[in-house]
């Protein structure tokens, strides 16, 4: 009876240990090229309003007119290809809001990978992001070896596919070249060594 408990644990434990390794085929799933999904962000809370009917008509006055939108990619990489990103979300929010306070855009941008920025400088003339995120949400990308190529590779290719952004660089509280054991944010990241 010992042997088999401890031949069980030992399988639990390969299993734990090679889960970023085994690959799942899904015969129906769509190609990693093809699929894109397309979500829309409220920039702003809205009271829950009546539904239009026969007799109520929406207004057309000016406060009523459609904000203008930007479209940004949120890179989604699964443990089995840390090159190619499974999904690429797009994800639309008010243009207004990405000039103006971009980190509260990359916030509903990365809401789904659970990654929070604390603050965003950009550089026009070199056309360099500088993201800054706490040491809290850093250490989500050190549970493991895939969590951090993974999270990396999602959070470094959102970046450099914002408009006219060439390289990106990413602190910790402030601080630049933050690594821990699964993760590197040495350096800067470049369009050059990303594959788009």
């Amino acid at each position: 009876m010992k042997q088999i408990k401890i031949g069980f644990i030992i399988l639990i434990v390969l299993t734990v240990l090679i889960g970023c390794n085994t690959k799942e085929v899904n015969m129906n799933a769509p190609t990693p090229e093809s699929t894109i999904t397309s979500i829309s962000i409220p920039t702003t809370p809205s009271p829950a309003a009546p539904l239009p009917t026969s007799t109520t008509m929406p207004s057309t006055s000016p406060s009523n007119e459609a904000e203008e939108k930007i479209d940004l990619t949120l890179f989604l990489y699964g443990p089995d290809d840390y090159e190619n990103p499974i999904e690429k979300k797009v994800i639309t929010v008010n243009k207004e809001l990405y000039e103006n306070n971009m980190a509260k855009a990359l916030n509903e941008v990365f809401k789904e990978i659970e990654i929070r920025v604390n603050s965003v400088a950009l550089d026009n003339k070199t056309k360099c992001i500088t993201v800054d995120i706490s040491e809290e949400v850093a250490m989500k990308f050190n549970v493991g070896s895939c969590a951090g190529i993974l999270l990396t590779n999602e959070l470094i290719d959102t970046l450099l596919n914002l408009p006219d952004i060439q390289s990106a660089i990413i602190t910790v509280d402030g601080q630049k070249d933050y690594y821990a054991d699964h993760f590197s944010f040495e350096g800067v990241f470049t369009k050059e060594e990303n594959k788009e």
